[in-house]
C-alpha cells in the first residue's frame, strides 16, 4: 500500500480478462463464514452458500495480485512478495491483477506508477487485464462506507449494541496518553474513547458518514459542533472507526487463519487490534478499508506480502466480514466456488476466505526492514549497473528457498516451480520462512559482479 497517471502500453504485456456476477452477503456472526469466531462450526445447511454446496465443488481459479504503492522505485524486498505472488498463480493456472495502491496523497511520488510498471515488466512478471487506481474510485468506497454506517447494530451482538462504524475525534496524541504499547512492538491498542462518548451522547452519522445531533425526545439535544467540542475539548474533524467486539472472550473477537508459510494463526481482535481507523480525518479512506474493498472487488482469493502485515490480516478479515455481511461490495462469482472453503488447511480459497502467504522480510546488513530510501537496493540502481532480469530472480529465488541462485528467467522459473513435489514445496517455501534474510552491498556486489 498504504497509493496516478496512466501508463503507454509499450512494453506492459497485459492479458485482459473480465469475471462477472455477484456474492451474497453473510452474517458476520456466523461462525462458518470465514475464519473470525469459531472455526469448529459449519455454516447451516440451510443457507445459500451450502444449498450451492450441494452442487459438484468446482474450485475457483487462483487470483493473485500486485498492490504497489507509488511512493518510490521497487526495491528487492517489494520484488521479492511480488515474484512469489506472481509464480504462485501463474503455476496454478490463475491470473494476476495489478492495484496501484495511491490513497496515500502525501507520499505519493510522480511517475512512481509508471516506474513500478516497467519495472514488473523488464523482469517478466505480467499482469492481467488492466492496471486500477485506487485513486480513481473514491465513489465505489463512498457507497460501500454507506452500507456499513447504515448496517444494522442488532445483527452483529458480538458489539453490544454500538454501532459497527462510529465517528473519533482523538488525535495520535490523545491516543498514546490513553493506551500503553503492546506486544513489544509499540503497537497501540485504541481505547475506544469516542466510541463511548459518541454512543452515550447522542450523535448520529449520516450515511455519508458527517456527524449530526439526535433530536429524538430521549436524547439531550445538541449539534454537531457541541458533540465534538465536547468530546474532544476543541473543535476538530472527526476520522471514522469499525469498531471490534469488546469483549476479549467473545468467541467473535477470535480471528484464526493458517498461513501458507506461517501455519495456524491466532490473533483477538479485542486486545491485538482493536477499534481501528476505516476514513480518516481529512476525508480519505484509510488503507485497511479500501484494500479489502479491493480485494473482494476483483475477486483475489491469494494474498502474498510481507511478514510485517500478519496483524493487518486479523483485522482484514473482520473488514471482510463487514463488507459481506452488509452487501457492501459485489464479488465476481469466477472467484467463487460450489463446494466450501477450507480456511484452517487453505483448500479451494475463495475471495470471500483467501489464502494467505507471509513472506520473510530482506533486511539490510543491521537488521531494518528494507525500505524506499535504501536505493542502493533499488531495481533502479541495479538495471543502470547492468544487472540482467534472469540475474535478480534467481538471486530472490534463491532467497526464497524455490532456486539454486542461478540466473534464470521468468518463464523457466514457473516451469522449476511447478516441478516442486507438493510436499517438498511446501516445505522449502516454509524453511525460507522461518527468519527474515539480511541483504549485504558486499554480497549483492559479488553477485552480480558490480560495485554499489
Amino acid at each position: 500500500m498504504n497509493s496516478g497517471s496512466g501508463v503507454s502500453g509499450e512494453g506492459c504485456a497485459n492479458r485482459a480478462r473480465h469475471v462477472n456476477g455477484v456474492s451474497r452477503g453473510d452474517d458476520l456472526n456466523d461462525p462458518g463464514h470465514v475464519s473470525v469466531v469459531s472455526q469448529e462450526s459449519s455454516m447451516s445447511k440451510e443457507s445459500s452458500m451450502d444449498k450451492e454446496s450441494e452442487k459438484p465443488c468446482h474450485a475457483a481459479p487462483i487470483i493473485g495480485r500486485f498492490a504497489p504503492s507509488p511512493t518510490g522505485r521497487l526495491h528487492l524486498g517489494n520484488i521479492a512478495a511480488m515474484l512469489l505472488a506472481w509464480l504462485a498463480a501463474r503455476a496454478a493456472d490463475g491470473s494476476i491483477v495489478l492495484r496501484i495502491e495511491d490513497i496515500d496523497y502525501e507520499r505519493m511520488m510522480v511517475d512512481a506508477d509508471r516506474w513500478i510498471m516497467d519495472d514488473l515488466t523488464w523482469l517478466g512478471l505480467d499482469w492481467d487485464g488492466e492496471p486500477i487506481w485506487q485513486s480513481q474510485r473514491t465513489e465505489l468506497y463512498r457507497e460501500a462506507m454507506k452500507k456499513l454506517i447504515e448496517f444494522r447494530v442488532k445483527q452483529m451482538p458480538a458489539l453490544a449494541g454500538d454501532r459497527l462504524i462510529y465517528p473519533c475525534f482523538c488525535s495520535r496524541a490523545d491516543i498514546r496518553a490513553a493506551s500503553a504499547p503492546q506486544r513489544g512492538d509499540g503497537f497501540v491498542i485504541y481505547p475506544g474513547t469516542c466510541r463511548h462518548y459518541s454512543h452515550e451522547d447522542g450523535g448520529r452519522l449520516t450515511p455519508d458518514g458527517e456527524l449530526v445531533a439526535d433530536l429524538r425526545p430521549a436524547a439531550r439535544p445538541r449539534t454537531a459542533r457541541e458533540i465534538r467540542k465536547g468530546i474532544a475539548g476543541e473543535l476538530r474533524q472527526h476520522s471514522l472507526r469499525i469498531a471490534v467486539p469488546t469483549s476479549p472472550t467473545c468467541p467473535a473477537s477470535v480471528v484464526r487463519f493458517t498461513d501458507v508459510l506461517c501455519g495456524a494463526q491466532k490473533w483477538n481482535l479485542t486486545t491485538d487490534l482493536g477499534d481501528t481507523i476505516v476514513k480518516r480525518a481529512d476525508g480519505h479512506y484509510a488503507y485497511q478499508f479500501v484494500v479489502v474493498y479491493d480485494d473482494l472487488a476483483q475477486g483475489v482469493n491469494q494474498i502474498v506480502r510481507g511478514r510485517d502485515l500478519d496483524r493487518s490480516t486479523a483485522l482484514q478479515i473482520w473488514i471482510r466480514q463487514a463488507l459481506l455481511a452488509s452487501n457492501a461490495v459485489d464479488v465476481p462469482r469466477s472467484s467463487s466456488q460450489n463446494g466450501e472453503s477450507d480456511m484452517r488447511e487453505q483448500r479451494n480459497p475463495t475471495a470471500q476466505n483467501p489464502q494467505y502467504w507471509h513472506i520473510p522480510l530482506l533486511t539490510d546488513a543491521a537488521g531494518k526492514r528494507l525500505a524506499k530510501r535504501d536505493k542502493d537496493l533499488e531495481l533502479a540502481t541495479l538495471r543502470s549497473k547492468g544487472v540482467k532480469p534472469e540475474a535478480v530472480l534467481g538471486y530472490l529465488a534463491g532467497i526464497l528457498g524455490i532456486g539454486d541462485g542461478q540466473d534464470i528467467s521468468a518463464d523457466d522459473l514457473v516451469k522449476q516451480y511447478r516441478s516442486f513435489h507438493a510436499e517438498n514445496l511446501a516445505k522449502a517455501l516454509r524453511k525460507a520462512g522461518e527468519r527474515d534474510r539480511a541483504v549485504h552491498l558486499a554480497d549483492l556486489e559479488a553477485r552480480f559482479s558490480i560495485s554499489l
